[in-house]
């Protein structure tokens, strides 16, 4: 099961728009579950396609990540920018992503911008 592996069929919780103080909601979205028949393997990076550029002048939006292997407890999010306005060839990977027998991820935007998500691929060993 090594090689980079598309992760797609995801479930999507997007709030979406604004709440009654004018806070945008949180987009979410978690992985299908990656598995190798109960043998271990290493998660050596997650890559995530996303649209790019859709920040402003001043601010850089971010993505996170985060690791689960039960479904329920997940790992500390670790952050990546996605792009200023205009910085549309930006890639998102997240590096050494551990060892597992079985693992979904969960990503998060909460900056107030356009948040679409192409694909995840994950290169696994």
């Amino acid at each position: 099961a090594s090689g980079r592996h598309l992760v797609g069929g995801a479930q999507v919780h997007e709030l979406g728009g604004h709440d009654e103080a004018g806070v945008s909601l949180p987009f979410e979205m978690v992985t299908p579950w990656l598995d190798n028949g109960g043998e271990r393997f290493s998660v050596n990076e997650v890559e995530v396609r996303i649209e790019a550029g859709t920040g402003s002048l001043v601010l850089d939006p971010k993505i996170s990540i985060e690791r689960t292997e039960d479904g329920e407890a997940f790992t500390a999010p670790r952050v990546r920018a996605f792009g200023r306005q205009g910085d549309r060839f930006r890639r998102v990977v997240f590096s050494r992503q551990g060892m597992s027998r079985g693992c979904a991820f969960r990503f998060r935007i909460t900056d107030p911008v356009k948040r679409t998500i192409y694909a995840a691929y994950a290169d696994v060993s």
